[in-house]
């Protein structure tokens, strides 16, 4: 029972770590009416919004064109439908799985840096000393550990699924690294590039 307090208490520290940037503001049900405190999210998100809008406008990635990457070895196309959803078309598994990597890292960068930083116990570099708790519970788990076994005793034909996914990863993270998403820019914390071993990590962390 108290492993399992722990690691609920680690995870509302979590919810609060990422949410790091001076913008997010919640205004909880049963707080007190006060017309201060009501008032006070409005005013805060509108004014983070032309401050967003000013300095991260171009941290998108494109929604539509033509985009030469290295490493392919036949045209993909990635389409979305009207929800948002990406539809990955290619003649080889081995484009797909590029693909997904990269369309991953397009939707999900700012989530999987985080995850893969919480599994190996260092959020702190990103979110901060508040998070550090948090970071020696996960180092006291030892998720890295587990994940390199994981790796090890996959199959060749795994590896180089995890191989090809991480490029695509990485060839996001490449052409972008000027333009990270905004979340990530806030923080001043530079991703490193993906590794083959750290999708098994976030696995071994969500299971």
């Amino acid at each position: 029972m108290k492993r399992i307090s722990a690691l609920l208490n680690c995870s509302t520290r979590l919810l609060h770590a990422v949410r790091h940037a001076g913008c997010w503001t919640k205004h909880w049900p049963g707080a007190p009416p006060d017309s201060a405190t009501s008032a006070f999210p409005v005013v805060s998100l509108t004014g983070c919004q032309a401050y967003l809008d000013s300095r991260y406008s171009d941290s998108l990635p494109p929604k539509q064109g033509v985009q030469p990457l290295t490493g392919l070895a036949e045209r993909v196309s990635i389409r979305r439908n009207a929800l948002g959803m990406p539809l990955i078309e290619t003649s080889t598994f081995h484009d797909a799985l590029f693909g997904l990597g990269y369309i991953h890292a397009t939707d999900r960068l700012s989530q999987m840096v985080s995850l893969r930083l919480m599994a190996q116990g260092r959020l702190a570099e990103m979110a901060g000393p508040g998070v550090l708790e948090i970071d020696r519970f996960m180092r006291a788990v030892n998720l890295r550990k587990s994940a390199e076994l994981l790796y090890r005793d996959s199959s060749p034909r795994m590896k180089r699924f995890f191989e090809v996914y991480a490029r695509g990863v990485n060839a996001y993270l490449y052409r972008h690294r000027n333009k990270l998403p905004m979340d990530l820019a806030a923080t001043d914390y530079t991703p490193e590039y993906w590794k083959p071993e750290d999708s098994v990590l976030v696995f071994c962390l969500l299971n």
